[in-house]
């Protein structure tokens, strides 16, 4: 395995070996994201990014793991609803934070990439409306207008709601011994 504690994704840059997504992320923004916007030369507003890294990978993917544990290791044909409770807690976290068009600022940043992932798929998890979180879906609106938000996102987005409709049926059919 290219990373010892075997998670996804790992990224392979000519031999130099860097796993987690949000240091991923950082990674290649600086290496080789010269020239764009997407990853501030200022000092704060890295600062800020980082920030809203962090909040994607403690509120929302955990919570959008705990969600997920209980159908891929558990086994569990459905999400206990105080996990569930708690994904929505973190998107109300979220409504909250957004205060502009993007997560950061005014202009798109790796945050905003990073956050789409996750808020989307809790999207896909819970009843939602734009009623309930309306900078949210507004946010999601703006993000899906990017010439590659479909190939990034919406590809993954499919696959992972087909992955958890077939894991909810065999669990279903297969209850879990643990």
């Amino acid at each position: 395995a290219l990373d010892p504690v075997q998670t996804i994704p790992t990224l392979d840059d000519d031999g130099f070996l860097l796993a987690d997504s949000h240091a991923i992320i950082i990674y290649l923004a600086r290496r080789y994201g010269n020239g764009t916007e997407l990853y501030s030369e200022d000092f704060v507003q890295q600062a800020k990014i980082h920030s809203a890294l962090f909040f994607e990978s403690s509120i929302l993917f955990a919570r959008l793991r705990f969600c997920t544990d209980n159908l891929i290791v558990f086994r569990k044909g459905a999400i206990p609803e105080e996990n569930l409770q708690r994904a929505a807690d973190g998107l109300r976290l979220f409504e909250a934070m957004l205060q502009s068009d993007y997560v950061v600022g005014d202009r798109l940043t790796i945050a905003d990439l990073s956050c789409v992932s996750s808020v989307s798929t809790l999207h896909r998890l819970l009843p939602v409306t734009a009623a309930d979180y309306p900078k949210t879906f507004a946010w999601v609106e703006r993000l899906a207008q990017l010439p590659y938000y479909e190939e990034v996102n919406v590809r993954g987005l499919k696959a992972a709601g087909e992955m958890i409709k077939m894991l909810t049926a065999r669990n279903d059919a297969e209850p879990s011994k643990v």
